[in-house]
């Protein structure tokens, strides 16, 4: 995430620089998270005033105290002439094979600085999917989302019958679930057992510790505005497991999927046990960020929808790593990004 309020500083003469010996890029530290709640508040939320106590512990658990966190792997800073802290890049090191660096919510203005350094922009990867199962309660949501004193009216219930008789005439509302899969509520111990195979095809991916995975899901879980974090796996008649999701949702509302993983060939079967899982628990619809090896079994859903929210930009010094996201072998997003930061949906 990039906070930058200003244009680019423009060069100066080396008798000014001389005069500057704080002008430049640097770390962040500590002592710093101040300024930059300063500048989140700036950037982000569009008001003037000093970060409160709740965002500022946020930023030093997330940016500076993160298993893996060192100061040459961490967040940067960019200080003027005068010393004063006029924007910052917030990165959160996480391991990864191989070494890259990425976002999946830039701005077009992001992502040309990324593509003028170097970078890459991979467009599947800038996509959302959205698959509806209450329309009228989902339309609800989204007005919610533009004007948050609507939740505090109670509409929901004046929607449930009309959503249930729409489901009846409109089948498309209802996913079909896919012969002799179930699916169970699971925990940190059944995910981390799926994410090794299930990931292991892809040349990208994370290379998760179980210890990386408690963190991510604790930190995660503190964002509640997006409801509660729950994960669930997928199994075939035989009872072997062939795929889980990771997902936050109230329901009645809207389900954000972070991750879904499969063994390779099942993503149909995960995907539509997923949609089936979810209508039946009673949320209005899913969404999540598309992925190149999910494409095929998502565009066979119905009553789904693509759109583009945010450019995925993606640097790396290595060729071939480049070569390989560029043709979709890749596993990133959800846990494995910053999808479920609180950032960017509260602190408002």
């Amino acid at each position: 995430m990039s906070l930058v309020p200003n244009p680019a500083p423009t060069d100066i003469t080396p008798e000014e620089k001389a005069c500057e010996p704080s002008r430049g890029v640097r770390a962040m530290q500590p002592k710093d998270l101040q300024a930059v709640g300063r500048l989140f508040n700036k950037v982000f939320r569009r008001r003037e005033e000093e970060p409160r106590q709740d965002l500022l512990d946020y930023l030093d658990g997330v940016f500076m105290k993160n298993p893996g966190y060192a100061p040459e792997h961490g967040s940067l800073l960019h200080q003027d002439k005068s010393g004063r802290i006029d924007s910052a890049l917030l990165a959160l090191p996480m391991p990864l094979r191989p070494d890259l660096c990425f976002t999946d919510n830039a701005s077009p203005v992001s992502a040309d600085h990324t593509t003028t350094a170097g970078g890459i922009t991979l467009p599947i990867l800038s996509l959302e999917w959205r698959r509806t199962f209450r329309p009228l309660q989902a339309a609800l949501d989204r007005l919610r989302e533009k004007f948050p004193p609507l939740r505090r009216l109670p509409i929901s219930p004046l929607l449930g019958p009309i959503d249930a008789l729409l489901r009846k005439a409109f089948r498309t509302f209802v996913p079909q679930k896919p012969p002799g899969i179930v699916s169970t509520d699971a925990g940190i111990d059944e995910f981390f057992a799926c994410t090794g195979p299930m990931t292991q095809r892809f040349s990208i991916r994370p290379d998760w510790s179980r210890e990386d995975l408690q963190w991510l899901m604790a930190t995660a879980a503190q964002n509640t505005s997006l409801g509660e974090l729950r994960c669930r796996t997928v199994s075939n008649a035989r009872g072997e497991t062939i795929g889980c999701y990771l997902f936050f949702g109230r329901r009645g509302e809207m389900a954000h999927v972070l991750n879904v993983l499969c063994l390779a060939g099942r993503e149909l079967d995960v995907v539509s046990q997923m949609f089936s899982d979810l209508a039946e628990a009673g949320y209005a619809a899913s969404e999540g960020k598309a992925q190149p090896f999910l494409m095929n079994a998502l565009m066979r859903q119905r009553q789904m929808i693509f759109r583009h929210r945010g450019y995925f930009c993606m640097v790396s010094q290595h060729a071939d790593v480049r070569e390989a996201a560029m043709r979709g072998d890749i596993f990133v997003g959800g846990l494995a990004s910053e999808s479920w930061s609180r950032l960017l949906t509260d602190f408002r």
